[in-house]
């Protein structure tokens, strides 16, 4: 049991890397989730008393090929990949994110997103996400559940890491 946990730890591990620095972990590429989005986060915090918010934000995406930048509201920037579906590549995949301030030691915020693409049979795009969240140096903890629909496949302009 306790190799098979090391193996499954191992194989995440690589898996997450890869897929964070763009390198192809399935050949396979054909949902591409470019464009403008629409939504809502619903999130929970704790900084030593619970807090519960709603927030309706503007997401972008700028996929290539399996890697992909990301905005919230043109304030909080994410980089991260895309891996589709294997049994449905057209119409399914999944998203991981990191914001770009995450890093092992305190920041002034750090999160991680992952979620699910669906497409419709008309088209439409939606994204289901779950993220964790820290802020002000450890000072707040958090996670937030995201739902998002595509308004406009147009490529936007979506910085890296700035």
């Amino acid at each position: 049991m306790r190799r098979m946990r090391r193996s499954m730890r191992t194989a995440f591990t690589l898996t997450a890397a890869l897929a964070i620095s763009g390198m192809a972990v399935s050949q396979a590429r054909a949902i591409d989730l470019t464009g403008t989005w629409n939504g809502t986060l619903n999130c929970n915090a704790f900084d030593g008393q619970k807090a519960i918010a709603k927030f309706t934000s503007t997401m972008k995406i700028l996929q290539t090929g399996p890697s992909a930048v990301m905005s919230l509201d043109d304030q909080d920037f994410y980089v991260g990949g895309v891996i589709n579906d294997d049994v449905k590549p057209n119409t399914k995949g999944e998203a991981l994110f990191v914001e770009c301030r995450t890093a092992p030691a305190p920041t002034d915020f750090g999160e991680i997103v992952r979620g699910q693409a669906t497409m419709a049979a008309n088209g439409a795009l939606t994204y289901k996400a779950s993220s964790i969240f820290e802020g002000d140096g450890f000072g707040v903890f958090g996670s937030c559940k995201w739902t998002f629909k595509r308004a406009d496949p147009t490529p936007p302009s979506v910085p890296t890491c700035p």
